[in-house]
């Protein structure tokens, strides 16, 4: 059962990956730096399951991927829903055989994104995986499913025809037609040209027809007709976008090449206003491999560039960046994450900005993965967006300055040590505990006298030893003093855990004290410690260990004798 949970979550992170990389495939180059490490990633995992299972099997309904009759993935918009891409070409399962060769998955992926960007009428990928006939990818498209699309709402009309009838008889033409032909075919041509009346439809009524017919929601309107819409016209904003870079990629002048820079700041400038994230990604993206270009060839225009790049990052343009994402314009949070990703740590508090009043629950885990990111490229800037009075974006600060394993942020979580909130608190000593520093050891020893419970135990959990006497000693004085005895189970189990990670010799020596306070007419409490000990001394598994448990076996306790005869049996079975 545990495997088959475990297969689920590894086909549940690959069709989550697959996602993610036709989505950077839709924005894109398959040269671009993001596209190369999602596909990458991608190929890796899924070589790995393959290897392991010999074949992957996902089943497609309208708006989810299924594995063993289980959804494991779905999207229900349908602008860029990937399931509901291959469902409605009548696809219903998709293989992935052991087999499968890098080339071979990439013009796979290669195929998806070709045809993603084609007009709904033109685009077909079930066509399109026929005609390439992959040896590894397989997949089912029942004709039924097409010959019901062919026939659907179609009434089929009782006819027949005379051949006789139709061979014979003549035309009879009207007075106008007879003046037209008399004037030549152009005018002939015109004037039957008007004499058609072509109805003058717009989408939206075309929707509503659609609709009528096919029974669909508000939503579904709505999206249908946003797809039409984008299908009927070229975006003006993309051509001159187009146009600009084309331009740019021209050019060989610098002055010339300034001016063009010029005329796409100010569009770029438009867009943020208007919270156009696409089209202001658009740019940067663009401009961003141009400068990658110029790198390699040493380009005159590449200082120019360079510097132009700079505006993005500069305060002022962050600030028109907070005031568009304030002003409630924005509405697709993929491209405006995506962008602050690309300016890099510098957007850390626009990021944490969206992570607090983020518009969906995906929007704030897009916004947190971005901050783990940024977070561990720049940890400091990261510490600097904690505050008392946002204690949900304090507490996940803190947890990514733990992950990032830098010990330059310990006098920044110190100082979180002090806060009235016992989650950030938490958080703090959590944090401590990955960065295993000398100097996070002494500020989680200095927790030990901390009045919540709670507080000293993940204090004494989190704690590393690191050769610090001082931190060895103060466990030491703690676990030999009187007052040791009287606290609460888990306490004692965690500060008695620090001791199995210290030298065996002189872990075991202190283990071997607290069990000799354990007589026949011991105290109830003094007995608990001693079984702890004893356990933590299985757990330890060393010879000295062994040594004192053998000894503890002797004991005039018996509920102690017997702990230790158990403990013995399972670390030397022969001598238990």
């Amino acid at each position: 059962m545990e495997s088959q949970r475990t297969q689920e979550k590894e086909v549940t992170e690959i069709l989550q990956l697959l996602v993610k990389t036709f989505g950077q495939m839709k924005i894109f180059s398959f040269e671009h730096e993001n596209v190369r490490r999602f596909s990458h990633q991608l190929f890796d995992k899924l070589k790995t399951y393959l290897d392991k299972h010999w074949k992957l099997e996902i089943g497609i309904e309208e708006f989810s991927f299924t594995w063993e009759g289980k959804s494991v993935y779905t999207d229900e918009q349908i602008s860029h829903s990937l399931p509901f891409f291959f469902y409605k070409d009548g696809m219903i399962s998709l293989f992935l055989y052991k087999d499968l060769q890098h080339e071979e998955f990439f013009d796979f992926l290669e195929i998806i994104k070709k045809e993603s960007s084609l007009p709904a009428e033109e685009g077909d990928i079930v066509s399109a995986f026929w005609e390439r006939d992959f040896p590894n990818i397989r997949y089912y498209a029942p004709d039924e499913y097409l010959e019901s699309l062919i026939g659907r709402d179609v009434d089929m009309l009782d006819y027949s025809i005379d051949k006789a009838d139709l061979f014979s008889g003549k035309i009879e033409l009207a007075p106008e037609d007879r003046i037209a032909l008399e004037y030549g075919n152009g005018l002939a041509q015109s004037v039957i040209s008007e004499s058609i009346e072509t109805p003058k439809t717009d989408v939206s009524e075309e929707v509503d027809v659609l609709a009528t017919d096919s029974f669909l929601d508000q939503e579904e309107v709505e999206a249908l007709e946003s797809m039409l819409r984008e299908n009927r016209h070229v975006s003006p904003d993309k051509e001159i976008i187009s146009l600009l870079l084309e331009i740019l990629f021209l050019e060989k002048g610098q002055r010339k090449f300034k001016q063009t820079l010029k005329v796409l700041e100010e569009c770029h400038t438009q867009y943020i206003a208007k919270g156009d994230f696409a089209n202001a990604l658009s740019i940067l993206s663009s401009l961003r491999e141009l400068e990658d270009k110029f790198s390699t060839s040493s380009s005159p225009l590449q200082e120019p560039l360079e510097s132009f790049l700079q505006i993005f990052r500069i305060e002022a343009a962050l600030f028109d960046i907070k005031q568009s994402l304030q002003s409630g314009k924005v509405k697709d949070w993929r491209n405006c994450l995506e962008y602050l990703h690309q300016l890099g740590p510098e957007t850390l508090p626009l990021v944490a900005f969206i992570y607090e009043s983020p518009p969906t629950s995906h929007c704030r885990q897009m916004a947190g993965e971005l901050l783990l990111e940024q977070g561990k490229q720049s940890p400091s800037q990261l510490l600097y967006l904690a505050q008392k009075d946002k204690p949900e974006l304090t507490k996940e600060v803190i947890r990514i300055a733990g992950l990032s394993c830098e010990p330059a942020c310990i006098p920044d979580l110190a100082h979180f040590l002090n806060y009235p909130d016992f989650d950030i608190r938490l958080a703090v000593i959590q944090a401590l505990g990955r960065l295993q520093d000398a100097k996070a050891n002494k500020l989680l020893a200095a927790c030990f006298t901390d009045p919540e419970e709670k507080i000293r135990i993940a204090a004494a959990h989190n704690l590393r030893y690191l050769q610090d006497r001082s931190v060895s000693d103060r466990v030491l004085q703690i676990i030999h003093h009187k007052d040791f005895y009287r606290k609460n189970r888990a306490e004692k189990k965690a500060f008695l855990n620090y001791l199995s990670t210290m030298p065996s010799s002189e872990a075991s020596q202190n283990l071997q004290q607290v069990l000799k306070r354990s007589g026949r007419l011991a105290r109830a409490n003094v007995l608990k410690t001693s079984l702890i000990a004893a356990v933590t001394l299985e757990k330890m598994a060393t010879p000295e260990a062994r040594d004192v448990l053998k000894t503890g076996s002797r004991s005039s306790n018996k509920r102690l004798r017997e702990r230790c005869l158990s403990s013995l049996k399972k670390i030397a079975p022969e001598e238990g």
